[in-house]
């Protein structure tokens, strides 16, 4: 299982997909959360940074599914890097406190 973010793009690629500069309003460098962590403070200030978004235009599942096949490789801010599906990603709008 590789074990930094460059391994994980590497890998991805490996298998055919390429790189995409933003999906959905997700670009590198923004906050996410899986959607599966539904806390008050992964919802306010996500959990992880995406690092990478990469698709597999015309692989098995975007025709089986009629749905894109993208992985978002992302730095977790306690566990290091994974990928997450496009479907498992929620980008996190931070919200500051009001200055008074």
């Amino acid at each position: 299982m590789p074990e930094t973010a460059d391994e994980w793009i590497a890998d991805l690629e490996s298998h055919g997909y390429t790189r995409l500069d933003e999906w959905k309003g997700m670009r590198a460098g923004a906050r996410v959360r899986h959607i599966g962590q539904r806390y008050a403070e992964a919802s306010d200030r996500g959990t992880a940074n995406v690092v990478a978004i990469l698709r597999n235009s015309g692989s098995s599942w975007e025709r089986d599914y009629e749905s894109p096949d993208v992985e978002i490789v992302v730095e977790r801010d306690k566990a290091g890097p994974t990928t997450w599906a496009n479907y498992h990603t929620v980008l996190v709008e931070i919200q500051e406190p009001i200055q008074a």
